[in-house]
This record gives structure tokens, C-alpha cells and sequence, in this order.
């Protein structure tokens, strides 16, 4: 479900146009966790979205991000991700996580399931200042934040 959800907000989203020309016909998913994401996000590998083809990559090391465009992130410790996070903050990365303490820390979406039911919620002001624009239509089924 996660994965399914990465790719209906890349949908809703536009990239800065150096960020793309590199891809040309792909969107880089990169996803780095454990097995059991990575498999759910080999689902929409090859997957179309805007004219372009989903290509997923794995992770083993959080090296060679330039060639992402949204990058998911999951089983790091905080000081890690803190880190990594600083180190993207102005790279046109769309930067996908599962907790609200991801946000606090630099992140763009976090993916949070309350109640049954999966919340989106945006730290837009760390969207904007990487270049990234996320349609009105996604932002009006979102919880918009500020840190």
C-alpha cells in the first residue's frame, strides 16, 4: 500500500527541470528499508506515470541520491536520517517517510496509518524550498505542517 501511495503522489508532482532531465523517460523511485518495502515497491516497477516509466531502486547504502527523485526511507536510526536529511535539504528529492518525527527532521511526506486509515502529511514549506510543486489536488487529502 505504501508503494502504490508513493506513486499516486508522484502523480501530483513536479519536479524542478534539471531534477528530470537526467532521468528522461524513467522517475527513480530509490527505497531504502528493509526487505519486505523493498519487495512492495518492486510492485510498480516499470509502473507509468506522467509519460514516464517508475524505475525502482534498492538501496544498500545511501550513495549516489543525485539520481533520485523521491527517495523513501525507513529502518534508519534518527541521527542517521537527521544527517541525511540536512545533506538534501536543498536537492530536488522528494523525500518519503512513515513517521511525524521524520518531518520534524527535514522530511517532505510522511506516510502514517491512524485508525485504519493511511494519513498523508506534508511539510510544505521543506517541498518548496527544494524547487518540488505537489498539485492542489493532493494537498487539499493532506495534513499540511510546518517544521
Amino acid at each position: 500500500m505504501l508503494a502504490v501511495l508513493t506513486l499516486n503522489i508522484s502523480r501530483f508532482t513536479q519536479w524542478p527541470d534539471q531534477a528530470v532531465q537526467t532521468a528522461q523517460d524513467t522517475l527513480n523511485i530509490c527505497v531504502s528499508g528493509n526487505n519486505i518495502v523493498q519487495q512492495a515497491f518492486q510492485q510498480i516497477d516499470k509502473k507509468p506515470v506522467n509519460e514516464k516509466l517508475i524505475n525502482i531502486i534498492t538501496l544498500s547504502r545511501l550513495s549516489k541520491l543525485n539520481r533520485c527523485q523521491v527517495l523513501y526511507l525507513t529502518d534508519l536510526n534518527n541521527s542517521r536520517l537527521a544527517v541525511l536529511l540536512t545533506e538534501l535539504q536543498e536537492q530536488p528529492i522528494l523525500t518519503v517517510g512513515e513517521t511525524e518525527e521524520f518531518l520534524k527532521m527535514g522530511g517532505m511526506i510522511a506516510l502514517i496509518q491512524r485508525n485504519g486509515k493511511m494519513q498523508i502529511i506534508i511539510n510544505l514549506a521543506r517541498v518548496k524550498q527544494a524547487g518540488i510543486v505537489i498539485n492542489s489536488s493532493l494537498l487539499k487529502l493532506s495534513r499540511i505542517v510546518d517544521y
